[in-house]
């Protein structure tokens, strides 16, 4: 949150000394090749996982060369490690349908990236679809640069969170009202307290953060009071500390917690979705250098994220917007970004 007592600092170590591997032609098409556009998309990402698993970092496929792929189960899949370098070349998506529909994803992947060439959708042609050319899910350091992204029936670059097993509803009826002495107007209302126990053990070192408010893309944090205290105690629910922030940020779980009770500044009666959570979202993403032609929707549509660095991009005949990135009014009136640091 914008008055937080503490900033915590993620360091990326890089190594200089990467590892190419430069694919020829003849490894992905023949003399009367008849791959399919799926058979297209499983032999790349077939050969993506195996250059991976060898220690290569970066693939650079043949200069200017097309290739058709079906997007329906979300095109390349860019594994973490690797830079999928197009060397001029385009992947062009055939028509594909469903909510994964993408030219390019990135799922929960750390240190990916994909530059130099072009990525072109379906939009203008028979059936298509909406689907997306760049799917992030969640992931680390993850960039798209120098690229043309052109035709695009759907939004063009989309950031989406991954939902975390761990969600405790905070029903209605267990919120506490409390008034201050001096002002009867003045309310905070607390949560139960709730067990973080669970939430480590599903997440792992992922779990060094908590997240706490409406669970629930189509309503942002204007819903309800932005402002949040939480209250960490431990094992024998002695207070440890007091984190003050805003809803749906990242907050920072002290060591020894185990339990966790939340503050708000402001009543929630009749309000049903409040929940304790966590959520990975993608972070420190980069968007560089990238020519967004003929989008339907919008160029950039990033719902959840943490870190994102937009730079050097150019729009021409985008229908929705450049960047999508209003915080929408109250119960999602706008849209916007729900979880966004």
């Amino acid at each position: 949150g914008k008055r937080s007592h503490r900033v915590y600092i993620s360091v990326k170590v890089v190594n200089k000394d990467k590892k190419s591997y430069k694919v020829e032609e003849t490894e992905l098409t023949s003399e009367n090749d008849t791959s399919t556009a799926k058979e297209m998309a499983d032999k790349l990402n077939a050969l993506f996982s195996e250059k991976v698993s060898k220690g290569y970092d970066i693939v650079v496929l043949p200069k200017d060369s097309t290739y058709t792929i079906d997007g329906t189960e979300g095109g390349l899949k860019i594994p973490s490690g690797l830079t999928v370098d197009l060397n001029g070349s385009t992947i062009k998506m055939a028509v594909s349908k469903g909510s994964s529909a993408a030219i390019v994803t990135m799922d929960q992947v750390e240190d990916a990236h994909i530059t130099g060439g072009t990525l072109q959708g379906d939009r203008g042609e028979s059936g298509a679809s909406g689907a997306v050319a760049i799917r992030i899910r969640g992931g680390n350091h993850c960039t798209a640069d120098k690229l043309i992204i052109k035709n695009i029936s759907g939004n063009a670059y989309v950031t989406e969170r991954v939902e975390s097993k761990f969600s405790r509803l905070i029903a209605d009826n267990e919120f506490k009202r409390a008034f201050s002495e001096n002002d009867k107007n003045f309310v905070i209302t607390s949560t139960p307290m709730v067990d973080l126990t669970e939430l480590k053990k599903e997440n792992g070192d992922a779990a060094d953060y908590v997240m706490i408010g409406c669970n629930d893309y189509k309503k942002t944090v204007r819903a309800v009071s932005g402002e949040i205290y939480i209250d960490f105690y431990d094992s024998n629910k002695k207070l440890i500390d007091t984190v003050e922030g805003y809803q749906h940020r990242k907050t920072k779980i002290p060591a020894d917690a185990q339990y966790a009770q939340a503050k708000v500044l402001g009543g929630l009666e009749g309000e049903d979705r409040i929940r304790v959570y966590f959520n990975e979202l993608g972070e420190n993403l980069e968007v560089t250098n990238v020519q967004f032609e003929n989008i339907a929707g919008t160029a950039i549509e990033p719902t959840t994220f943490n870190n994102l660095l937009v730079k050097g991009c150019t729009f021409t005949k985008v229908g929705g917007r450049a960047a999508h990135i209003s915080e929408g009014g109250q119960n999602g009136a706008g849209g916007g970004w729900t979880e966004a640091q």
